[in-house]
């Protein structure tokens, strides 16, 4: 996180299971003018930010809204950092690219634009916003492939492993991994050859 490095917007993307329930955003006036490059990228002019919350009273009210729910974010070091830089205080927040790494081994990269593309989503805008939809859209196909690829037992058997290691994401894992009588029942219930191809 540079020391020029300001938050300018945030925005939540409240997330039940791998469905969005609700959105939110706000621009912040840092007082500085917005970087020509983050102007570029982002298509945020310092003019835009007149009369906007400063960072630290719209991180505040993030985190209110935000409530008892985990904070993910996609490169979550830098997000968090922007956050805890405007409220004066580390911010938390789990990185949403060490799960796609467990779940999309293949990939050759872990940018969120680039596994958008990768998996056939519509392109994050650069936008907290829209970063925050490409994530969770990012997230629930890289979990729907698992599933397909049959690896269930795989992210069961992951979920154990960390089990008692502090590792952030175990409790996202496990509600997400069928318990192998969830999945024979599963298999039971199946038409036959419902997922050759």
């Amino acid at each position: 996180l540079g020391e020029e490095a300001r938050l300018i917007e945030v925005a939540l993307a409240l997330v039940e299971g791998e469905r969005i329930v609700d959105r939110w955003s706000s621009l912040a006036d840092p007082g500085i003018p917005v970087p020509p490059g983050v102007s570029a990228l982002t298509g945020i002019r310092t003019e835009d930010l007149a009369g906007a919350p400063s960072p630290a009273e719209a991180a505040r009210e993030a985190l209110r809204r935000a409530g008892d729910r985990r904070l993910v974010a996609w490169n979550a070091p830098f997000d968090a950092g922007l956050l805890g830089r405007a409220l004066g205080g580390p911010v938390e927040a789990l990185d949403a690219i060490d799960v796609a790494q467990v779940l999309l081994p293949e990939m050759p990269e872990f940018n969120l634009p680039g596994l958008a593309r990768r998996l056939g989503l519509p392109p994050a805008g650069h936008r907290a916003l829209s970063d925050c939809e490409a994530g969770v859209a990012v997230l629930a196909a890289a979990l729907r492939r698992a599933r397909g690829a049959g690896l269930e037992e795989d992210l069961r058997i992951l979920g154990e492993v960390y089990a008692g290691q502090g590792w952030p994401w175990l409790d996202w894992i496990r509600a997400r991994a069928p318990r192998p009588e969830e999945k024979a029942v599963r298999g039971k219930d199946a038409a036959p050859g419902a997922g050759a191809r």
